[in-house]
């Protein structure tokens, strides 16, 4: 790999010694991982039915190395019961004890990988606010988040001053993997290679401040940011750190164990962490944790959403009695023409909202349609469920948006894979209506 002359010459003076051992692992194949979907499937079972081999990551529970990439086609990737995650992307959540019960802000998030894995450890507790300030890449966010069937996440379309402007310091956590010049990303993407410049680096330092500065108002008092980039310029890197440091609101505090031994130290500061290709598995990371110590302004006071009308709530309710085991009406809420399932309802952003827990759906011509996220995140509460194998003729029918037999004879249900949610359908007289959304679908 031919490399930039003035990167070469910076990752020398940093590397010294160890700077042909990284131009060599440039040259090797890129490390193949995943996390597997906790609430769903045992690595075990995952393994056997992905025909992979899994071992463990180390400092991620959830994360494994496979021998070969499974397809996004596979009925699991549809079903959410794994998510493909570079080794060292995964070090980001993996550096702090994440927080259940409370609130995490994962500010830069998509595509969701890093938002995906907070979940895994919030294990539904809590509310998980997850921002992508580009609608096109919140919305790969927001199918993502309901491909993995969770429940508790509000996903939102927003400038990082209006994040801090809506919620205030809100969080015990706020992560926040920052857009950066991807010099880690060199062995994973040629074209990264050839756009790096020298300015580029200052552009991406400065932008990385000015969300920072924003993500810095959304720490109450004790609570943790998480700091990660994918790229090896100081500039970007512990440059930042030390500018949250100046603020004097904020202390630097160490990384959990297992990413300690995984991670070189940071240049001039030990509590940050560096991933070299040379030193570990993955393209290469940075990250940081820190603490705020000075105490906040009280949040703003939140603007809820509007509880349910008598009119929908009776339909609501007329549903899940035909269809669902239970549902709280009490947290079921109405942001425009859809409704939404949240029990810890907080914060509503006036706009760029995608979804606010579970999108259930809307009410169309006096009458309740269900929308594909109440299948996937509320799978267990429906009465009926269609249960397949891999090797079932139906599952890549589902798949492919035809008309199932399912199990039972009438009403909506829920069609599952080795007991993971795929989606829904409506039966008439044993035969299931698709209710797979089309651009899901399998060709």
């Amino acid at each position: 790999m031919q490399l930039p002359i003035a990167f070469a010459e910076r990752m020398q003076r940093l590397l010294g010694e160890e700077y042909s051992a990284f131009c060599a692992a440039l040259e090797q194949p890129k490390a193949v991982a995943l996390r597997c979907n906790p609430t769903l499937l045992s690595p075990e079972a995952l393994a056997t039915a992905l025909g992979v081999e899994l071992t463990p990551v180390g400092y991620e529970p959830y994360g494994y190395f496979a021998n070969l990439a499974p397809s996004g086609k596979h009925p699991l990737h549809h079903a959410g019961a794994f998510y493909m995650q570079d080794p060292s992307a995964m070090l980001t959540v993996a550096s702090v004890e994440v927080p259940q019960g409370g609130m995490v802000l994962d500010l830069c998030a998509a595509p969701g990988g890093k938002t995906t894995q907070l979940a895994a450890h919030m294990q539904g507790k809590g509310v998980l606010v997850a921002n992508e300030i580009d609608l096109g890449r919140a919305k790969i966010l927001l199918g993502n988040v309901e491909r993995m069937g969770i429940a508790n996440a509000l996903v939102t379309s927003l400038a990082p001053s209006a994040v801090a402007d809506t919620f205030g310091a809100a969080f015990d956590l706020v992560v926040v993997d920052a857009p950066c010049s991807g010099e880690g990303m060199f062995r994973k993407n040629p074209q990264a290679v050839a756009l790096w410049n020298p300015g580029n680096v200052a552009l991406c330092q400065s932008r990385g401040r000015q969300i920072l500065d924003c993500a810095m108002r959304c720490v109450r008092q004790g609570g943790k940011l998480v700091y990660s980039t994918c790229t090896f310029a100081p500039e970007e890197n512990e440059q930042a750190v030390q500018y949250m440091l100046d603020s004097g609101d904020f202390c630097q505090i160490s990384t959990k164990e297992g990413v300690q031994k995984a991670t070189a130290e940071g240049v001039g500061q030990p509590l940050s962490r560096r991933l070299y290709p040379h030193l570990g598995a993955g393209e290469g990371h940075f990250v940081a944790v820190l603490e705020r110590v000075t105490p906040t302004p009280a949040p703003p006071k939140p603007k809820l959403p509007s509880p349910l009308t008598s009119a929908e709530r009776k339909l609501v309710q007329s549903f899940a009695k035909e269809n669902l085991t239970h549902l709280d009406l009490d947290s079921v809420w109405r942001i425009g023409e859809n409704l939404f399932y949240l029990p810890n309802p907080c914060a509503v952003p006036q706009f760029a909202l995608l979804t606010y827990g579970v999108k259930l759906g809307s009410v169309q011509k006096g009458r309740f349609v269900p929308h594909h996220m109440f299948f996937k995140c509320l799978a267990d509460r429906f009465l009926h469920h269609t249960h397949l194998s891999l090797e079932d003729a139906r599952t890549a029918a589902y798949l492919h948006g035809d008309t199932i037999e399912v199990s039972h004879p009438s009403g909506y249900g829920v069609v599952e894979v080795m007991g993971c949610p795929l989606g829904g359908v409506k039966a008439t007289d044993y035969q299931g209506k698709n209710h797979y959304p089309k651009g899901l679908r399998n060709d």
